[in-house]
């Protein structure tokens, strides 16, 4: 295989909601819709619950060269048309060779943890008209190219059940979950209170995807430590999901649950699986655990899903890791994204990989756990990375690298330090920037 034969879905991608994201919302509820103001400071800013939300910043710098990444994109003007605009992102993804992609929300949360706040039979309404537009105006608008996945009500298991068969009723793929809900003060998953939607899941083959940042945001030692430290970490943190997640009754009770580990990478799954099954033959008598005539590695690997933009490590170790649970992400349009150059990123780490396994890992093992067909509408030919940049060869992929304006440039002659990422936070209404105080000061 060629790296131009590759077929890349990415199973990590994210939108920067355009202003029209609400428009499914009912007529009761319209005022209470989120909508895209211009601030004081001339930012396009997000006003829901009568508070000013975060816009962009590092979550939409593709196009922008590495010693030219900041926090200070602020507007539509400062941001690829593809970040919000679903024509755009298909030129964009195709200039990539990616053929299909799994996109999480921004101003919403990664897993909606913006309705948590504010009237929740108002929210309903609003997370369910933002599911509607995302299946059938984002994800909807171009067959084959997005593996939908929709938001839950957080704050009623019950509704969230609901709402996993009214969005597969609909056509979705996947729904979302947060890493920790102890963080988001709801109930946690060993409270049993979730287990009416986790039934619905396995009922109706609907993975769930959680993704880092959902449980508390970003860590820091202390408040002096660089920036750079809770960014080096954050991928690695969802191992507190997957155990608290395998050692809980969880797994073991709905065996067909199946669960995506969104860019939590995977070079340490390995140590993971060895260590918790470590864990349970040394301590199990104690702690009360029973797999039964299974291991903590089994129900890993039966279970969970890993992906990885850039990860040499996991790759070798791929086999440890379960090569059928593996798939790649792109993680467009943030700091940490590889576009436009994705497959040349991705290459260098495949040399040796047999052909199959490539496919395992590059897009075979995200369609079977997605149930995503994309060559029902896009044949094989038409879907490698050659022939998708063929087609684009049209799309510019660099982006105007300053436009007026936007949020106070960070000085390049300066260490950033985890309280200098809070007051940036604050100013830009970031709640994952500012997050990680309490962590560090207790």
């Amino acid at each position: 295989m060629n790296m131009e034969d590759m077929i890349l879905i990415s199973v990590d991608d994210h939108i920067i909601e355009p202003p029209e994201t609400f428009k499914h919302v009912p007529a009761k509820y319209r005022d209470r819709a989120p909508r895209v103001v211009q601030a004081d400071d001339g930012s396009d800013r997000w006003l829901f619950n009568g508070k000013l939300q975060a816009f962009v910043g590092n979550s939409a710098v593709a196009g922008r060269s590495k010693e030219d990444r900041s926090l200070e994109p602020a507007s539509f003007d400062h941001v690829r048309k593809g970040t919000y605009d679903v024509d755009a992102r298909i030129g964009d993804m195709s200039a990539n060779g990616v053929l299909a992609s799994l996109n999480f929300g921004t101003l919403t949360g990664f897993a909606g943890e913006l309705f948590l706040q504010g009237d929740h039979q108002a929210n309903l309404a609003l997370l369910q008209a933002y599911n509607d537009w995302h299946l059938e105006d984002w994800a909807g608008a171009h067959p084959g190219r997005f593996i939908a996945a929709c938001l839950l009500p957080l704050w009623d298991p019950q509704a969230a059940a609901a709402e996993v068969k009214r969005v597969a009723a609909k056509g979705a793929n996947a729904v979302c979950f947060p890493e920790n809900c102890a963080s988001l003060k709801i109930p946690t998953i060993h409270t049993g209170q979730w287990d009416p939607m986790f039934a619905a899941c396995c009922d109706l083959d609907m993975p769930i995807c959680i993704h880092i940042g959902t449980g508390g945001g970003f860590r820091y030692p202390s408040m002096d430590c660089a920036a750079d430290v809770a960014i080096a970490t954050m991928n690695i943190t969802m191992a507190d999901c997957a155990a608290d997640l395998l050692f809980s009754h969880v797994l073991r009770k709905f065996s067909g649950l199946k669960i995506a580990l969104s860019e939590g990478y995977m070079g340490w799954m390995p140590f993971f699986q060895e260590r918790c099954d470590f864990v349970y033959e040394f301590h199990r008598h104690w702690t009360g655990q029973d797999f039964g005539d299974k291991k903590p590695s089994d129900l890993i690997r039966e279970h969970i899903l890993v992906c990885f933009t850039e990860d040499p490590v996991g790759v070798e170790t791929r086999h440890r890791t379960g090569i059928d649970m593996i798939t790649w992400e792109c993680d467009y349009p943030h700091a940490d994204s590889t576009w436009p150059k994705s497959p040349e990123r991705l290459w260098p780490s495949l040399a040796g990989v047999p052909d199959a396994e490539i496919n395992l890992m590059t897009h075979e093992n995200a369609m079977r756990f997605f149930n995503f067909d994309p060559f029902k509408h896009i044949g094989k030919t038409d879907a490698t990375v050659g022939a998708l940049r063929e087609a684009a060869a049209d799309v510019d992929v660099v982006t105007l690298l300053r436009a007026k304006g936007g949020f106070k440039p960070i000085p390049k002659d300066k260490v950033m330090r985890a309280q200098d990422l809070i007051e940036l936070g604050k100013e830009m209404g970031n709640a994952l920037m500012e997050s990680g105080r309490e962590s560090a000061t207790a």
